[in-house]
């Protein structure tokens, strides 16, 4: 219940009071500061003015903030214009820790065409503060950085710091085609941030500042690099269903496609790389990559003496901070860990693409590239996360037994070997 006096004034001596009493329910709306506080999962109705779309979402805005409304992964298009007047109904999820309105969704439109403005001072992200900022609500703010676009990523790669900007699904009148390792200024909004590699931004506004200079590096000056995007070259040195280790006489590192990776070279082909020096678990890479084939040889490359891991105090005590190829020898289990006796780390086959599960309970020795860390829970060891080149066996065969039906004429038996 709230109240409230109005007085009507008259000439010098005139006045009427009303004194107003407001009660009941709020009514079906609520504003879009109100859905920040909302419970997961409630459905809500808002109003408001769109600001920004992308091509599976819009930024709603009102006197009381903003807020993204997402479509769903299936959209292809925002389903309203900047400048439209909207109310619509959804239900209020999380993307990181960022609220927004997901679908389902009802939208309608009350007018269109309406005036658009932003404020003057968007809030500047940068390597100082784009690990900190305020990642919970749509804020309008300005990114400044190299534009790197591979597959559907839309990357903007800030100087000195290893989080990324990332353009959320980008409408083609933004014009990103021709900006392919330029350096730019985009304005926007807050999108959410995945993980603490990317922030990701709604971008209504690009500034071209010209091209970058990029000079091609050796993979160990790569390696050396903090941050920001690189070039390289060399040869395939193996291949996982995520990427690929490419080597220079000077070191190996992990080029990371993503999940989505259909592979598009092979062993022994030598390739140029372009991409963003970046980090997973404590392992060097180069993620959100454009290659080329520059030599489609597929010998089988010079892979050198392994680093000798066959220890287990040696395996335990290995200190990883860059891929190298290396050699260690135990017991597979699930057709992908590897443990080694008495040591307090396990190998880990990182992607595979072939099946072992064959060799299960047998001892075999792994020859690979270590990529990254994996920190494990409380039911496994921690793991050297390997990409595969061999895995061999000692000789063995085994076979399985067979009942045999009186009647039968025939029956199989299923024997495996190495030998």
């Amino acid at each position: 219940t709230r109240t409230a006096v109005v007085t009507f004034s008259c000439g010098n001596n005139l006045e009427a009071t009303v004194n107003v009493t407001v009660t009941g329910a709020l009514g079906n709306q609520i504003s879009v500061d109100d859905i920040y506080s909302a419970t997961q999962g409630t459905e809500v109705e808002t109003s408001g003015l769109v600001v920004g779309i992308s091509e599976k979402s819009f930024v709603l805005s009102d006197e009381t903030g903003y807020i993204l409304v997402y479509r769903g992964e299936d959209a292809t298009e925002a389903g309203a214009a900047i400048g439209d007047q909207v109310t619509l109904k959804g239900k209020v999820g999380k993307y990181g820790e960022m609220v927004q309105i997901v679908e389902p969704i009802t939208i309608t439109k009350t007018a269109t065409g309406q005036d658009v403005e932003y404020p003057d001072t968007p809030t500047v992200i940068n390597a100082d503060n784009i690990s900190t900022f305020d990642i919970s609500k749509s804020s309008y703010i300005q990114m400044t950085g190299t534009y790197n676009a591979s597959g559907e990523h839309h990357n903007i790669v800030i100087e000195g710091t290893q989080v990324q900007g990332s353009i959320s699904y980008p409408v083609d009148d933004l014009g990103l085609s021709d900006l392919q390792g330029h350096n730019i200024t985009v304005k926007g909004f807050f999108a959410g941030g995945n993980n603490s590699s990317f922030r990701n931004i709604l971008v209504v506004d690009v500034d071209d500042l010209g091209e970058a200079s990029i000079d091609a590096k050796t993979v160990q000056e790569v390696i050396d690099t903090p941050s920001g995007l690189v070039e390289t070259s060399g040869t395939v040195m193996a291949i996982c269903e995520q990427g690929y280790i490419i080597a220079d006489n000077t070191a190996a590192i992990f080029v990371y496609k993503g999940s989505k990776w259909e592979p598009n070279v092979k062993i022994g082909n030598k390739v140029s790389v372009f991409g963003t020096r970046a980090e997973h678990n404590r392992g060097p890479q180069i993620s959100s990559p454009t290659d080329e084939i520059t030599d489609a040889s597929t010998a089988t490359p010079d892979y050198g003496t392994p680093v000798d891991l066959t220890a287990p105090e040696s395996f335990s005590n290995y200190q990883f901070s860059k891929s190298e190829y290396v050699e260690y020898t135990g017991t597979l289990t699930s057709g992908k860990y590897v443990s080694v006796d008495d040591a307090t780390m396990q190998g880990a086959f990182y992607h595979c693409v072939d099946d072992y599960s064959a060799l299960n309970g047998k001892v075999v020795t792994v020859r690979g590239y270590i990529v990254s860390y994996y920190e494990s829970d409380n039911n496994y060891p921690d793991a050297w996360n390997t990409i595969v080149v061999s895995v061999e066996a000692e000789p063995y065969v085994s076979a399985g037994n067979v009942t045999v039906d009186a009647s039968a004429t025939s029956a199989t038996v299923q024997v495996s070997s190495n030998t």
